[in-house]
Formats: structure tokens, sequence, C-alpha cells
């Protein structure tokens, strides 16, 4: 049964992502233009990440940066168009709420002419599609950025503390070196005790012989 629960929260989970993959405007060159929105419960770091692996891994390479946007000019993307498109998305945070953020895309056949689902609905709806796909690779992207993280994070600590071994056998070797100063010291304080004493007896002896 909790396992059961467990399969339902996750596919209850994964409803939500998808409800929130919807179509809308985008500005762009400041211009309104049709967009397909989506938003996520993911960092834009890891969403941006994800995207831009997901363009190299299909073959369209690093793109361009044009007017705050990611472009994949001329691309042939066979699960949105049959036909070359221009692909373009940005990232952002999502009303400056940590760990969540909003993506839009906005997708040409050349000369910045955007597709809307009024002319061509099969493309904004495989879009939106192709958006809601991503939830397993944004997790393993999170898992892989909180483990740099904490690699960062052991590192420094592993900084600290060779930082502090390398101190505590300095003070070890500054202590020693003090205690051989220490026994040196008294060394020579017993040698210039028994020379004080020597001349305070020929002193004395000096005295003596006074009238």
């Amino acid at each position: 049964m909790k396992k059961l629960n467990t399969i339902l929260a996750m596919i209850g989970l994964s409803t939500v992502l998808q409800a929130q993959v919807t179509e809308g405007t985008a500005v762009f060159n400041r211009v309104e233009q049709p967009a397909v929105i989506a938003e996520f419960n993911y960092s834009p770091e890891v969403v941006e990440a994800v995207l831009l692996d997901d363009m190299k891994y299909r073959g369209f390479g690093k793109g361009s940066e044009t007017k705050g946007y990611h472009k994949f000019e001329g691309i042939l993307f066979p699960y949105l168009s049959s036909d070359k498109i221009d692909f373009y998305f940005k990232v952002s945070e999502k009303n400056k709420e940590k760990g969540k953020s909003v993506v839009s895309v906005l997708i040409s056949k050349g000369s910045d002419m955007f597709i809307s689902s009024a002319y061509e609905p099969s493309v904004m709806d495989s879009t939106k599609s192709y958006l809601k796909g991503f939830t397993d690779a944004f997790d393993q992207k999170k898992l892989d950025f909180d483990i740099q993280d904490q690699l960062e994070v052991v590192a420094k600590a592993e900084k600290k503390y060779q930082n502090l071994v390398g101190d505590g056998e300095s003070l070890v070797t500054k202590m020693k070196n003090l205690e051989a100063d220490i026994e040196k010291n008294k060394q020579e304080q017993a040698k210039q005790k028994a020379a004080l004493d020597k001349e305070k007896q020929l002193l004395d002896t000096l005295k003596s012989q006074k009238k």
C-alpha cells in the first residue's frame, strides 16, 4: 500500500509538471510573439543545462545567443516539424522563486516569422510534449549539480583541515624548539650561577684581607 501511494504521488507530481506547460506569448526584440511557456520546479541553471545538453545530443551544436535567447538556426528537428526551423529558448527564474524556472520557447521558419497554434497547432503541441519529457533529465542534472556543489564543500573542508594539521605540526615543532631553548637556558643559568658564586667567593676573600 505504501509503495502504491508513492507511485501515485509520483504520478501526481508528473501531472503538475505537465499542467505547467502552456501556450502564451514571450517578448522577443521588444515584440510579443507566440510561444510555448513551461514552468518547472528546478533552478534555471539546471533547466538551461539540460536543454543545451539535449540540443548538443541531437547534433544541433551550441547554437548562438540573440536578444537573451539561445538560438538554433535552420535545424531539422523531426520531433517538432518536418521542415527546417529556427528554435529559440530562454530560461529565467520564476518570480524570484528560488529553485523554480520559466522556459519560453519560440519557433520560426526563418525571418523571425514565429509559429503559433493558429497556423501550425501540431508544432506547438509537439513543442509542449517535448518540454514535458525532461523530468528525469532535470532530476539527474540537479543531482550532478548537487554532487559538484558538495565536492566543492568537501574540498574547502579538506583544505581547512589540512591547514589546521599543518598549523598543528608547526606548533609541535615550535614547542619542541621552545623546550630545547628552555633546557639550554637552564644549563646556561647553572653555569652562570656557578661563575657568579665563584666571583662572589673571590670578592669575599678580597674583603677579608682588608685591615
